[in-house]
């Protein structure tokens, strides 16, 4: 796309956990339009990530629509065998030995080619963005619009090489597609960050000096991606230190939240809930997620935390431990757990506590990356991604490393790599 000039630039970003677009139009860069996606009890300017296809492969529906019509629909009336449903399927590209020819497996079990899943989801994401600009104004075609898609930094050049080949399958001609590393991405949003939008002070220019270096640390979905990049007089970034990170992400303390549940009622009821009754086992991810996002460091009046539980997982336990309140009585969580009724009571403590293995390894390997020569004197840190916007996890950061570094967190750190990735495209 570089030397093209687009009506329009839309930006895609496949996340890990959530996905979405972005799109505005050249002649106002900043009046970025998104699409408002509606869950179970919120809405927000990501969807998920997962893709539904019929028997025959072909597309039935993507992001929230894609959960809910197989949780609500096909689970009840058992026709698991009649469709593939993917769910956070992009850290496959974390695989080393990566091909075109890569299989992944959605929730039963059943395998396709993983180009074929990116290929949907990008081309549903495209589709839409166009549709909702052309219900916007008349006279739209698909050749007024650019294509941003981002990928991490650290991201090997087999998995971007990946992406742009599902980005063309999609129907994005090269000539309108550019790949945005998501770290620059995040970095160009903060720079331009209040400058366009209400002509406050830009809090970004005012700390990030010409020739100055900043790290960015993007938190999403799947990983924690750490960048260190130098500002250069003509207002280009240089990457200075290589990409580096690990899995801990959001999904971490998902993970840790199911090993949770497994030590607290045991791994026979926690595998025949997701076997015998995927509905039931999908809501409890999804209740976890909005507690997860709703938590808060530790305040004087601390409260449970109140977890909604389905029949379904109250009669296993009943089944297999021989009833829910004697047996959390009987167990290490008798103090810091209760129940009542439907409801699943955990200390604010204990569930604070679930964060401290992801957030703890997040330390360990920022420590190791400030003990190297030349990084142990950089002042600046830039928090962006989903995940960064987790109070837990500002509060780990500001602790470990604030008193002699300037930690950054831009309004929607959620969306800067997003919205970021337009602003690059327009460029």
């Amino acid at each position: 796309m570089r030397g093209v000039q687009h009506l329009f630039v839309a930006a895609i970003d496949i996340g890990t956990t959530y996905s979405g677009f972005a799109c505005s139009a050249r002649s106002e860069q900043w009046s970025m339009y998104m699409s408002n996606w509606e869950a179970r009890n919120w809405t927000s300017s990501k969807t998920s990530t997962s893709v539904l296809l019929n028997k025959q492969k072909e597309f039935v529906a993507f992001g929230y629509e894609a959960d809910n019509k197989y949780i609500q629909g096909i689970i009840p009336d058992e026709m698991t065998d009649d469709f593939y449903y993917f769910r956070r399927f992009k850290m496959i590209l974390h695989n080393e030995r990566l091909t075109m020819d890569t299989v992944i497996e959605e929730e039963c079990g059943k395998k396709i080619k993983a180009l074929y899943v990116f290929v949907m989801a990008i081309k549903y994401l495209k589709e839409q963005v166009i549709i909702k600009i052309q219900s916007r104004i008349k006279g739209v075609t698909e050749d007024d619009f650019g294509f941003v898609l981002t990928v991490p930094s650290i991201w090997s050049d087999q998995a971007k090489i990946f992406m742009k080949t599902a980005a063309e399958k999609a129907g994005i001609g090269k000539d309108q597609l550019t790949i945005a590393l998501e770290p620059e991405a995040a970095s160009l949003y903060c720079h331009e960050l209040r400058l366009e939008v209400d002509k406050k002070e830009n809090k970004f220019l005012q700390i990030i000096k010409s020739g100055m270096e900043f790290m960015v640390i993007d938190l999403g979905g799947g990983t924690a991606d750490i960048t260190v990049l130098r500002y250069h007089k003509d207002e280009t970034l240089e990457k200075v230190m290589l990409t580096s990170g690990g899995p801990w992400g959001g999904t971490s303390v998902d993970q840790t939240f199911l090993s949770f549940m497994i030590d607290l009622f045991g791994t026979d009821v926690i595998t025949r809930l997701k076997d015998e009754d995927l509905e039931d086992y999908f809501h409890l991810l999804h209740d976890f997620e909005i507690k997860k996002r709703s938590i808060k460091p530790k305040a004087v009046d601390d409260r449970d935390i109140v977890m909604q539980i389905d029949v379904t997982l109250i009669n296993l336990i009943k089944e297999c431990r021989g009833g829910i309140s004697s047996h959390i009585k009987k167990s290490r969580y008798k103090d810091s757990v209760s129940v009542e009724g439907q409801r699943l009571h955990i200390k604010a403590d204990t569930f604070r506590n679930l964060f401290k293995s992801t957030t703890d390894k997040l330390i360990k390997h920022l420590r190791e990356i400030f003990e190297k020569p030349g990084i142990s004197d950089l002042k600046h840190v830039i928090m962006v991604g989903g995940f960064s916007e987790c109070e837990l996890v500002q509060m780990a950061v500001r602790n470990e490393f604030g008193t002699e570094r300037k930690i950054i967190i831009p309004d929607e750190a959620g969306l800067a790599v997003l919205k970021g990735a337009v602003l690059f495209g327009h460029q």
